[in-house]
This record gives structure tokens, sequence and C-alpha cells, in this order.
């Protein structure tokens, strides 16, 4: 699947990571204050056109729109952007359209420059389908949306009267509303995009700092093996006192008890990391990406580390390194990443910071950066996970994984 695909997926599924969220919540924000602008223009009209309308339908539709303009408001300003608001108040105005007929009390017939209050929400109305919807459905309704208008402003209940007039008010409504919902989508995508490739930046330089720590455990244990086997051969090549052989025999009899050694040695394989490395090629990592952390390492007992469990950590703790760069605020904030190992092949991640900090229970379920690669990643691999943060206080992310985790 490539880049755009996926980025077609998050977009169409309304999966949001931290900048496809960011750009739904100032799309959001922006767009549920100028529906609110809107809706005073259609209180204006509506109050009117009260005495011609039946009031218990005229209550129903446009107190729907009123509910759908109200509960966005409130939901893009004060929580996470959803599509139900969006939906809910195309549903309002194609609903308004429908009921009109019915809406308006019989006999009642009006001059060529009379438009039905809900017109002033129509061009609104197909740009929330087309922010709301699913590609396909968002297209119909905005085709449909003007063709059923243009039906109405013909009739002799629609005001309008003028084909030509009433032709073109429903083309410039499909046209406008087509081009912002596209531009809107396009965003979306480019954010869904960035966000994909910073995912991928994020597991490609995790599962570069594993290898690398593999890397240098090799050559580590390389360059022992070198060493005292050419030390031992050198010496025998120069060896002609029998003082200068005894010392060759005896550099070689090290040697060979160093190589047991080394053989009996625990090292890693091509599926483990040794700590030490995995700890040092994490620090590098995090100083590369920002200068904003200060990295502490303590060693109380090296051991190997299946692969998988290095890249879980890894890219958990970049992750929690990256939200902290992302949620905490600027200014002076203290910022630190302890690693820990001890002896009995346990170890203990911490990234703390003393930003804006948050309540943990109120993150949203849309935040997969924090549930799925800190939580979910790192239990998979039989650790654990946790967070201490209030608002005000900071934030630490806990990272375990061993004998006690």
């Amino acid at each position: 699947m490539n880049v755009q695909t996926q980025a077609a997926r998050l977009t169409s599924q309304r999966v949001r990571t931290f900048t496809a969220r960011r750009m739904d919540s100032i799309i959001g924000r922006t767009y549920s204050l100028a529906l609110v602008l809107t809706g005073v223009e259609m209180v204006s009209h509506a109050t009117e056109q009260l005495p011609f309308l039946n009031p218990w339908i005229f209550a129903l539709t446009f107190g729907f729109t009123v509910f759908s303009i109200i509960g966005m408001v409130v939901r893009h300003w004060f929580h996470d952007v959803t599509n139900t608001w969006y939906i809910l108040h195309a549903a309002s105005v194609a609903l308004n359209l429908v009921l009109w007929p019915l809406e308006l009390n019989p006999g009642v017939h009006f001059n060529s420059d009379f438009a039905p209050y809900f017109f002033w929400s129509l061009g609104w109305g197909a740009m929330s389908a087309g922010l709301g919807l699913r590609p396909l459905l968002a297209g119909a309704y905005i085709v449909a949306l003007p063709m059923a208008f243009f039906v109405l402003q013909t009739s002799n209940i629609g005001g309008v009267g003028d084909v030509h007039l009433a032709l073109q008010n429903s083309i410039y409504t499909f046209l406008i509303s087509a081009s912002i919902s596209a531009l809107l989508q396009l965003v979306r995508r480019r954010a869904a995009d960035q966000d994909i490739a910073s995912e991928k930046a994020t597991a490609a330089a995790s599962a570069a700092a594993a290898a690398n720590a593999i890397a240098r455990e090799r050559t580590r244990l390389d360059g022992m093996v070198h060493n005292q086997v050419l030390g031992a051969l050198n010496a025998a090549i120069n060896a002609y006192s029998p003082e200068q052989k005894k010392v060759a025999a005896d550099l070689a009899r090290g040697a060979i008890q160093r190589l047991e050694g080394y053989g009996a040695e625990k090292r890693p394989t091509e599926d483990q990391v040794n700590v030490v490395d995995f700890f040092a090629e994490l620090g590098s990592l995090i100083q590369q990406e920002t200068d904003q952390f200060q990295v502490s390492t303590s060693v109380e007992g090296a051991f190997n580390l299946p692969l998988e469990v290095a890249t879980a950590l890894g890219d958990a703790t970049v992750q929690a390194v990256t939200n902290s760069l992302l949620h905490a605020g600027s200014g002076k904030l203290e910022r630190h990443v302890k690693l820990r190992a001890w002896d009995d092949q346990s170890l203990k991640i911490t990234v703390v910071d003393t930003g804006r900090g948050f309540r943990p229970s109120r993150v949203p379920k849309s935040r997969l950066g924090m549930r799925r690669i800190i939580f979910r990643g790192v239990e998979q691999v039989g650790g654990r996970a946790h967070i201490n943060s209030r608002p005000g206080e900071g934030a630490s992310v806990i990272l375990e994984w061993g004998c006690d985790a």
C-alpha cells in the first residue's frame, strides 16, 4: 500500500494523528463560526417569512438546523472534531428543502424577488456534506442539492420563477460548495500524508538505532578476538630466546582462555541487541532529533534484548519525546529521558517534562501515537507503559520491561 493510498484510507476512515487532528480542529472551529453567521442571516429571513409558514414544521426544520450549528460550535471548540455534526447540518439543510412545500401555508405565492429563508444555508449544507460524508455520498449530495433547489425555484412556491436566474443560482451553489469542499479535503489529505511520513520516519529511526546497536556489539566482540589472537601470534613470530618463547606460550594460553570465555558469553544474535548499545543508540537518536532533552543512562547489569523489544521500546520512547515537543508547550521547560537497566534483566525508560500537563483519562481515542505506539506496542512485547500527568504539573511517560513488567 503506497503513501497516497494510506492517506486516502486515513482520511476516509477518519483516523487522525497529530497533524491531521490539528488541521481538522482549525477547519472545524473556523467553519462552525461561519455557520453561526449564516444562522443569524437565516433567523432574519425566517422572521420575515414566519407569518406564511406552518409553525410546527418550521419549528422542526429550523430548530434542527439551529441545533446542528450550536452542536458543531460546542463540539469543535471544546472537544475533538467529529464528522457527526457536519452530517447533521447537511441533513438539516436537506430536510428544509424537502419539507418546504409542507412548511409553506397553502395558497401562499411570492413574487420573483422572494427566496426561502434556508436559501442562504444551501451552499454551507453542501460543504458540510463534503466534510462529513464519504466521497461518493458527499459528491451525490453536492450534485443533488442544487438540482432539487432549481426545481423548487422554478415552481410557484419557490419565488424566482425565472429559469435562467434559478439555473445560475444552482450552478453557483454547486461550483462554490464543490470547490471549497475539494480544497478542504486536499488539505486533510496532505495532513494525513505528513502523519504517515512522520510515522515511517520514526519507525525507520528506531530500526536504525537497533541495527546500529547490534553492529556496535559485533564490532566490540570482533575487536576483542582480533586483539587477543593478533597479540599471541605476534609474540610467537618474534620469540627467539627461551624467555620470549615462554612469554609467547603464556600469551597463547591466555588468548585461548579468553576465546573460550567469549565463546561462553551470551552474545546477541541476529534477533538480539545489547542493552548498553541500545541505550547508546537511543540516546544518540534523541539528541539528533532535538536538543531540548537531557538524556541520562545507568546500567547496573548488561544483558541482551530481543530485537522486537528494542524496536517497540525505541518507538515508544521517540513517540513520547515527540508528544512532549508537540503538546507540553514552549518556554523554559525541563525535559529529561532517563534510561535505566538492572542486573535482573529489567529496564525502565522515563520521559519527563515540566510542561502544561494533561489528564490521561481525557486523551481522545483518536490519539493513535499514544495508544498504538506507546501502550499497545510496549504491552505486545511483554512490557508495561503508564503516564503520570496533571494539568499544570508536567507529564512523565514510564516504560518498563523485564522481571516486574
